[in-house]
């Protein structure tokens, strides 16, 4: 009856997360540029390093396109077929939760758990787009489950070794949260020790599995690895705020993660009540794992929430096993019948979540609005040029403009008409001070602060 009970649920939680998922609607702008890396992988057959517009793009690394190419050569290439790895990580990554949970916390929590994750806003947002943080959060939990397992049967360690090379595969130095957490769970907390010669040989077959494809793209692109890959994913990130994204203040990136975008984390409080010291230790692993993910992201300056998918899992436990603790707690002093008009309430406010979620899903981003809008109005062949960064980046199924990036300073000295992107107000008033001696100016296009303008020289 409870297996019954679990699988009934996880349906449900897979219809939560397939629903709208053919949409031909662009939530992530990012969907763009992925869709771009698999299918020029797929037309030119070569798999070493995503390309865009002729060029070679090693801002990421390569194994969701591989995947996703290898999907395109199944099934025609539709929105469905490029969120196909992103579907079914999300799948794996609610039953992964509801395995680790149950390991934990009672069955009863797993459930919860389960639950919390799949309608976790930006966890079920993020199903609706291409995207690499959710196959991130998939292989960082099993890797950690994998390392649990390992506790009492070692050979599990040889699959958090590949789990973990395949999250480096994914997205570069992002996928280095479980090193911390077991280090630290290892040094600190766990009585049964791992041999440190069975962990170092997990790493070195980590290394085996993501190495080589680094080797390679240095050794045939050593500018592009070194100035992209390197530079874009550790100093302009750590450093630096990405092009094209407003700045977050730490407080408030660590606020939208687990309140704004995560409002049931707070029923992670719920083990704060009374409890046997057993349960207690169990909390340690998933502290541990939510602190390894969100203070490196937090300390940096690119603060972005969908990076913070990799902790949500480890929420959604703590927020199963509070919500458990919670309702026994409540069941002592409240008689049925107020019992169940909260468990009414609380219903209420956990199938709202997805609701808002589906009602957002249709509302493009703006700089795809406003590109639908330039697409429709201008003849075929039409340049988009971007100011500063490329916002809305050419694409072969999807955009086939071109999207050059201009100089602010080149403004000045226009000698024909062309068409700008300007991605706020601020670059808008840019582009009015840089052509107001030169040029009249037209908005064809507006979505939002995001405008596309028509320059012409007087």
């Amino acid at each position: 009856m409870q297996k019954n009970k679990s699988l009934i649920l996880f349906l449900g939680v897979l219809l939560l997360i397939f629903s709208f998922s053919w949409t031909k609607h662009i939530v992530f702008t990012d969907e763009i540029i992925y869709e771009e890396f698999s299918f020029q992988m797929l037309t030119t057959s070569d798999y070493l390093a995503p390309s865009q517009e002729g060029a070679v793009w090693l801002i990421r690394p390569p194994l969701y396109f591989w995947i996703t190419a290898l999907a395109y050569r199944i099934f025609p290439p539709t929105p469905f077929a490029r969120r196909l790895v992103t579907l079914i990580a999300a799948a794996a990554t609610v039953a992964l939760t509801y395995k680790l949970a149950a390991r934990f916390f009672s069955r009863k929590a797993s459930r919860w758990s389960m639950i919390l994750l799949a309608t976790t806003p930006l966890f079920l947002f993020f199903t609706k787009a291409a995207n690499l943080d959710i196959p991130l959060a998939f292989f960082i939990l099993t890797t950690i489950l994998a390392y649990e397992k390992a506790k009492t049967q070692p050979r599990w360690l040889w699959v958090a070794g590949i789990t973990f090379g395949l999250g480096i595969l994914t997205r570069s130095f992002l996928a280095l949260t479980p090193l911390p957490v077991i280090l630290l769970d290892q040094m600190l907390f766990e009585k049964r020790k791992i041999s440190a010669t069975h962990i170092a040989l997990a790493l070195i077959l980590s290394l085996t599995i993501a190495l080589p494809w680094h080797l390679a793209v240095w050794k045939k692109y050593p500018q592009a690895f070194v100035q992209d890959y390197l530079r874009f994913n550790i100093e302009d990130h750590l450093f630096a705020q990405t092009p094209g994204h407003q700045p977050l203040s730490m407080i408030r990136f660590l606020t939208n993660i687990l309140v704004i975008d995560n409002p049931l984390a707070v029923l992670a409080l719920g083990n704060l009540l009374p409890q046997r010291s057993r349960t207690r230790k169990n909390l340690r692993l998933f502290l541990i794992w939510i602190a390894s993910s969100l203070v490196p992201l937090a300390l940096a300056v690119t603060r972005h929430e969908w990076y913070a998918i990799q902790a949500l899992p480890p929420i959604a436990i703590l927020g199963g096993s509070g919500l458990v603790r919670i309702e026994e707690a409540v069941r002592r002093r409240l008689n049925d019948q107020r019992l169940s008009l909260l468990k009414i309430f609380g219903l209420a406010i956990l199938c709202a979540l997805p609701v808002t979620v589906f009602l957002n899903i249709f509302k493009e981003t703006k700089s795809v609005a406003t590109l639908n809008q330039f697409l429709k109005r201008t003849p075929e062949g039409t340049p988009l040029y971007n100011l500063e960064n490329r916002y809305t980046p050419q694409s072969t199924l999807y955009n086939p403009r071109e999207t050059p990036v201009v100089d602010p300073e080149e403004l000045e000295h226009l000698k024909a008409p062309f068409y700008v992107y300007a991605d706020d107000n601020r670059q808008y008033e840019l582009i009015k001070e840089k052509t107001r001696s030169c040029c009249e100016r037209e908005i064809i296009a507006q979505d939002r602060d995001a405008k596309v303008i028509l320059v012409n020289p007087r």
